[in-house]
């Protein structure tokens, strides 16, 4: 992806993140939970012998990745909220590795739950079965979206201190369209573009760019998850169809 591609897409995701609130987020780890709950429940009936050991430890490891990035997050808040703002953002930086963890936990779930249904049942039964992971993908989106911001309002907070950092926020987001969405990010491109190139220049704040710069390296290996596996799940399901 190329650099302002890559601007373009951690903008979109601070932007959302930024502009939601904490209540949102809640019922949005509820829903996720919920989803993938009934993801196992769809096809746990349909699981053969051979693939049944895979399956169940995928799904332990799910629900171990989750607790971790909670507990985690915990951790961030309450190190800053004990005044500790210089250690506040480290544990931010290990949801990156297990946000990958999870992208390929959840590839191997809709693998075996995809070749564990018969052949005659295949076709409805996949279609659902890969809008249910779209629909999930849709839901960890706004959750990686809200990780971006709270990592990044948690480093400004460190360098700068809270009140100027809140300013700086205000700021940033006045430069950035309102209401836009996660699925956004390409109509509001050159907007995008535009802020990001505010931080290549912005002299009142050195290392803001420096905050920003860090952020195009979260997820590491990430581009919108959500999109590409859609195309992908859709390009899946067009070669079953041939």
């Amino acid at each position: 992806m190329k650099p302002e591609e890559r601007a373009t897409f951690i903008l979109g995701q601070l932007n959302y993140g930024l502009r939601t609130q904490w209540s949102q987020i809640e019922e949005i780890e509820d829903s996720l939970e919920a989803m993938l709950r009934d993801a196992h429940a769809r096809a746990d009936v349909h699981i053969p012998p051979d693939k049944r050991a895979l399956w169940d430890q995928t799904w332990s490891e799910v629900w171990q990745t989750l607790s971790a990035i909670r507990e985690d997050a915990a951790q961030s808040w309450r190190l800053y909220e004990a005044g500790d703002s210089e250690h506040a953002p480290e544990p931010w930086r290990d949801i990156s590795a297990q946000d990958a963890q999870l992208d390929r936990l959840f590839d191997t779930l809709q693998r075996i739950g995809r070749e564990s249904v018969p052949q005659r049942d295949l076709d409805p039964w996949y279609d659902s079965w890969k809008g249910h992971w779209v629909n999930i993908d849709g839901r960890l989106a706004s959750l990686r979206a809200h990780a971006i911001a709270t990592r990044f309002q948690l480093e400004m907070r460190k360098e700068y201190g809270l009140d100027k950092a809140d300013d700086v926020t205000r700021q940033i987001l006045e430069h950035l369209p309102e209401d836009a969405t996660l699925e956004d990010a390409e109509k509001y491109a050159a907007e995008y573009r535009k802020a990001y190139q505010e931080f290549e220049d912005h002299r009142d704040h050195p290392t803001l760019r420096d905050i920003f710069r860090g952020l195009l390296l979260f997820p590491e290996d990430t581009p919108d998850d959500h999109l590409v596996r859609r195309r992908r799940t859709e390009e899946e399901a067009a070669l079953h169809k041939e």
